[in-house]
């Protein structure tokens, strides 16, 4: 195995705290002619779909394929209809530009022409002008992605991704246009072939991630503006239900996010429902004994929960209802920093260990350094493969001590902070390789406990199935080989599963990624009773 690169920390903080994509050689001339050639009956037929290992027997799918070629045909013809509305606004901005070139009169017909186009196509004017902005946005900034989607090789809902993080860029470095130019080309090259092969939700993780590390002082500068649009929204709906959307601090409610989730695991599932949360069915006949006795979901009980402490904070005097939950005080949050960004030689972000958010460096280096939180640390070994991407070799855990007390914050010289940083580096490279890997640990209980779920959930972050992204802590850790047909307890085998991916790959259903006498999604075995609804 080549040596460990350069270690990243994970922290567990409490409370206190430009190229043409490869295979193609169309340029954006031809994009912009494609949907055109498409609809004149050009024969220009569909590329394969982009499909992750282990998925290869889809192109054999008949139904699946025909579904392919007409979803390829829908992309264009929606690439199609959007270069015409962007010629329409063109068209008419040119024209009003000649003839009364006033400003106020140029909006004017910018409103008109969304609101001409809306009423034709059965849409709203602000959809309309989403689309033609986004359109915008990605002829001009990433004319990469504009090929791609012109080609039906990328749906309007991953480009808009994609312009997303372009307009934070663009938007963070107003004034400097050589740095908007290099920073956006960088995302187009990144991701002009690779956003085919992701859904929305993994490729909105990783515009999120790149976009940060490419850029950190635009980040920071998102970051402490963010706080500033904080608010609170409620909607009521017509079944006697509403919703509350709460825009706070990541830090903040991710930290309320663990303490629900902590609290509803512990909480019995037939309780009362407290404070009258759930409206009571009419008297009859078929009305049940005690109503307000239920079997309840986790959902159901983290939002009990969440309204009990609403109703205690707000001092409403019925903190004290039948069947409340007291707030479990302890709860983490957990972070994954690059060594560089707490030694100050990198300003690159710190990402949640589930990959969720990002923070700024200079928030992720309060909190390691915080004297009041009580942290724990890790150190995670990466490798790089053959690809380029990078693998978790290794998980130490270091335990209460800030591996960050070495370092010298106060330095005579700029060759002494130096010298400080790279006895700290090597210190923490030879503790990777002399502490005990948590990740080659294994277990005779059946259940994936304590370091090494730690060390598990470290390492896949999320659900392992592709295009998953449901967290590990609110996921499974299954043994990719049956744990009733011998499978150990281990971290070479066990993996994250989200619960619905958990019972197909109980059903056997899952791709062979695997080799092996039972790898995941081959096994024999029939599903455990809790997959087919047969548990008591």
């Amino acid at each position: 195995m080549p040596p460990p690169s350069a270690p990243a920390v994970w922290v567990a903080p409490t409370s206190d705290g430009a190229g043409t994509p490869a295979g193609s050689s169309r340029t954006v001339e031809d994009a912009r002619e494609a949907p055109a050639l498409a609809a004149a009956g050009v024969e220009d037929c569909a590329e394969p779909p982009v499909l992750p290992a282990g998925y290869e027997r889809l192109e054999k799918q008949p139904e699946l394929m025909a579904a392919w070629h007409a979803e390829v045909s829908s992309r264009r013809a929606e690439a199609q209809r959007t270069v015409h509305l962007l010629d329409y606004r063109d068209r008419r901005v040119a024209e009003e530009e000649q003839s009364a070139p006033h400003t106020f009169r140029q909006q004017a017909v910018l409103k008109t022409v969304h609101h001409e186009a809306a009423v034709l196509l059965g849409m709203t004017d602000h959809d309309v002008r989403r689309v033609l902005s986004v359109a915008q946005t990605a002829r001009e900034w990433l004319p990469q992605v504009w090929e791609q989607y012109c080609l039906g090789r990328l749906d309007f809902t991953r480009m808009r991704k994609l312009v997303a993080g372009a307009g934070d860029l663009i938007e963070t470095n107003s004034g400097n246009s050589a740095a908007q130019k290099a920073l956006t080309e960088a995302l187009d090259t990144q991701f002009c072939s690779a956003a085919t092969g992701e859904n929305k939700n993994t490729l909105d993780q990783q515009v999120r991630d790149f976009v940060a590390e490419q850029d950190p002082a635009g980040h920071q500068r998102r970051y402490e503006r963010a706080g500033s649009q904080r608010h609170v929204a409620i909607t009521h709906h017509h079944n006697g239900m509403s919703t509350l959307r709460a825009y706070l601090p990541t830090l903040f409610l991710a930290d309320l996010e663990t303490r629900l989730h902590s609290t509803a695991r512990r909480a019995p599932r037939r309780q009362g429902v407290a404070g009258g949360l759930k409206p009571q069915p009419a008297l009859g006949p078929e009305a049940p004994q005690d109503p307000a006795q239920e079997q309840s979901t986790f959902s159901q009980r983290t939002a009990d929960l969440l309204a009990q402490w609403l109703r205690i904070g707000a001092g409403s005097g019925r903190g004290d209802a039948q069947g409340a939950v007291a707030v479990r005080q302890e709860s983490t949050i957990n972070i994954t920093v690059p060594l560089g960004t707490l030694t100050g030689d990198s300003e690159a972000p710190a990402i949640s260990s589930d990959g969720r958010y990002t923070l700024p460096a200079g928030e992720a280096r309060r909190l390691v350094n915080s004297p009041t939180a009580r942290n724990s640390y890790y150190l995670t070994g990466l490798t790089t493969g053959p690809d380029g991407t990078e693998q978790v070799e290794r998980i130490v855990k270091l335990g209460r001590r800030n591996p960050m007390r070495g370092l010298s914050g106060g330095a005579a010289t700029p060759d002494s902070a130096e010298d400080s940083r790279w006895t700290l580096h090597a210190d923490l490279v030879q503790q990777i390789r002399s502490r005990p890997n948590l990740l080659k640990t294994s277990s005779a209980a059946r259940f994936v406990t304590g370091n090494l779920r730690a060390a598990v959930m470290l390492r896949d972050k999320q659900c392992q199935v592709h295009g998953c992204t449901e967290p590990a802590s609110t996921a499974e850790i299954d043994h990719r080989t049956s744990h009733d047909t011998g499978g150990e307890t281990s971290g070479e085998n066990s993996w994250v599963l989200c619960h619905h991916h958990h019972e197909v790959k109980s059903h056997g259903l899952l791709p062979r990624l695997h080799t092996g006498s039972d790898p995941p999604g081959g096994s024999t075995d029939p599903p455990p009773s809790w997959a087919t609804g047969t548990a008591d």
